[in-house]
């Protein structure tokens, strides 16, 4: 149901409707680089599973923790103990086992920033972001329906709004130009 509703609002485009920045992958295809867990990434899925359990014994509200939750958390420490609170690993972890990557080479950090700045423009256009690491689904369902009377795609006369709700088919007049043609309805 949630990604009925997502579709409902989302205007989704293609990476290459974006013009987003994507390096080429070196070598012309994806290698897998295997890095073993430190110690205190092991003591960390330690920890995850007795979150896991607490929550399988119904001990934890839904909303102070979940597996959503902990899953987010263990990905996160899985590419960097940094990302869940803890201290980096001496080695270097993945980015030190990647050191060869070129885009892993001198300042990582500042690569990135540039990334995402570069991105920043298509991403903006977003009505609506979601943290999908700790958003339980109906928390993203009331998110998405604040937003969906509001939205409206901008592409200049070809400009149209979405409307989300239930009975909104009754009303398309009020949301349409006098010389539309065409009229998209999406349905459960």
């Amino acid at each position: 149901d949630l990604l009925k509703m997502f579709r409902a609002v989302a205007d989704v485009r293609r990476i290459d409707q974006l013009g987003l920045v994507v390096p080429d992958v070196a070598g012309g295809t994806a290698e897998t680089v295997v890095v073993p867990g430190t110690e205190e990434l092991k003591q960390f899925g330690l920890e995850l599973a007795a979150r896991a359990a607490e929550i399988s014994a119904g001990r934890v509200d839904p909303h102070d923790d979940n597996m959503l939750k902990i899953t987010s958390d263990g990905r996160k420490a899985a590419l960097d103990l940094r990302l869940v609170g803890l201290d980096p690993d001496p080695t270097g972890g993945k980015l030190g086992a990647a050191a060869d990557r070129p885009l892993l080479r001198g300042d990582v950090a500042g690569r990135l920033a540039e990334l995402r700045r570069r991105r920043e423009t298509a991403f903006g256009q977003a009505h609506l972001r979601l943290d999908t690491g700790s958003t339980l689904p109906d928390a993203a369902v009331t998110a998405i329906s604040r937003v969906a009377d509001a939205i409206a795609v901008p592409l200049g006369e070809h400009a149209y709004p979405v409307v989300v709700g239930e009975g909104a088919a009754d009303h398309l007049e009020m949301h349409l130009p006098a010389a539309a043609r065409r009229v998209v309805v999406v349905a459960d």
